[in-house]
């Protein structure tokens, strides 16, 4: 009779304590019962937004304002211009060869840093059209451009550029997206 009466009391204890946790347990948050995938969108700031809210939009970007200008202006006879195309690659996890058309690297609209090299000071920061075209005039001399991708993927490799007068200089630059 003991033993019954310690497993009773056992019994009430445990039973009580989840009566209380089911009780006091914190809502789930209801979306209208819609489960978002786990897609993420890369702003241009290069930080990163999931879907959120009851369709399952994207959630805003932050706000990003380039830095100014610190060019100081120039003659136009001393001036040359860079201009190039910035894609996103690969983007399928099993590359094929021939190549699959589908899965070919595709264009990045991001903000681009342009860094003299003679001082490492951003002179001029860029933006990257839809279809991942830029160009700007710079003085002459030797840039790095810097394509800002997130903190992790995409990576994008920084490409040294050297602008001479009146000429235009074609510079691509590539991005990893990690997928493999």
């Amino acid at each position: 009779m003991k033993y019954l009466l310690v497993t009773l009391g056992i019994v009430l204890v445990v039973g009580g304590g989840v009566a209380l946790a089911y009780h006091y347990r914190s809502p789930a948050p209801d979306n209208g019962g819609v489960a978002c995938t786990m897609e993420a969108k890369i702003c241009p700031d290069g930080s990163v937004v999931g879907r959120t809210g009851p369709k399952c939009e994207f959630a805003e970007c932050p706000a990003y304002s380039p830095p100014a200008s610190t060019t100081p202006p120039v003659s136009k006879s001393e001036e040359g211009s860079v201009l190039g195309r910035i894609t996103l690659g690969p983007t399928c996890p099993i590359e094929r060869n021939p190549p699959d058309p589908n899965c070919a690297p595709r264009p990045y609209q991001t903000y681009v840093n342009i860094i003299n090299l003679s001082n490492s000071k951003v002179v001029k920061t860029i933006k990257s059209d839809s279809n991942g075209q830029f160009s700007t005039n710079l003085s002459v001399g030797s840039y790095r451009l810097d394509a800002l991708g997130a903190q992790v993927y995409p990576r994008c490799s920084p490409v040294e550029v050297k602008i001479i007068a009146n000429k235009n200089t074609v510079s691509d630059i590539s991005c990893d997206t990690g997928i493999r």
